[in-house]
């Protein structure tokens, strides 16, 4: 059994999609579902303020690793009729898993980062999908394409999170986070629509911009 994990963090050493460690590689995982329980002080879902308890989301968190430099990601979120983008310029932690029987019991597909956006706000996504009856993971491939997955059924476990701190000078944080189990499908690979592509490539964009500021900053 082979599985790829690697895990960019203090006390985890780099390993870069182990068959493919000389190229750049890309990994999308997408998830959709309900809120069970959120709240937004910052607005950036709309109003300010506002309870997410309830509404449909669908969250697609993308992570670039770059030559095998440490990996970029964005996560774009859809939720109350906005879509919102965030890029990390900054990722201390970053783990990807995807495998079939993983440790012989369950198919899985974890995806979990933490970053910060040019601006300094933090932000944290989380997405785990797991089977310990039903096989749902072909391979330990990550570069397959798999779904949408209907993952609703109770033989799942499933789980996705998001968090951004917004930090005001002066005057303390704003947050907007929520947490679901109550995912419905999950996605691996999807090709993107034309426009998902342009916004990607912006976001890559600013996040080279921003890490050739902080070396010449250096």
């Amino acid at each position: 059994m082979t599985i790829k994990l690697f895990a960019a963090a203090a006390v985890v050493a780099l390993s870069v999609f182990a068959t493919q460690a000389h190229a750049d590689q890309m990994w999308t995982v997408t998830t959709t579902g309900t809120v069970d329980q959120g709240y937004d002080s910052t607005g950036v879902f709309g109003t300010p303020n506002r309870n997410l308890a309830g509404l449909s989301f669908t969250q697609s968190v993308s992570v670039y690793v770059d030559g095998g430099r440490d990996p970029y990601f964005w996560d774009t979120v859809t939720m109350g009729g906005r879509t919102v983008t965030l890029y990390s310029s900054f990722t201390p932690e970053s783990r990807q898993l995807i495998a079939s029987k993983f440790d012989g019991s369950m198919d899985i597909i974890d995806n979990s980062q933490q970053g910060f956006t040019a601006a300094g706000n933090s932000f944290y996504v989380a997405q785990s999908v797991s089977n310990d009856t039903k096989s749902f993971v072909p391979s330990n491939d990550y570069a397959q394409v798999l779904g949408p997955i209907d993952v609703s059924d109770p033989s799942f476990s499933n789980y996705v999170y998001f968090s951004l701190t917004k930090w005001q000078f002066g005057d303390g944080s704003q947050e907007a986070s929520f947490q679901s189990r109550s995912v419905k499908t999950i996605s691996v690979n999807a090709v993107p629509e034309p426009e998902t592509y342009a916004m990607l490539l912006a976001g890559l964009g600013l996040v080279g911009f921003a890490a050739r500021r902080k070396r010449m900053a250096a």
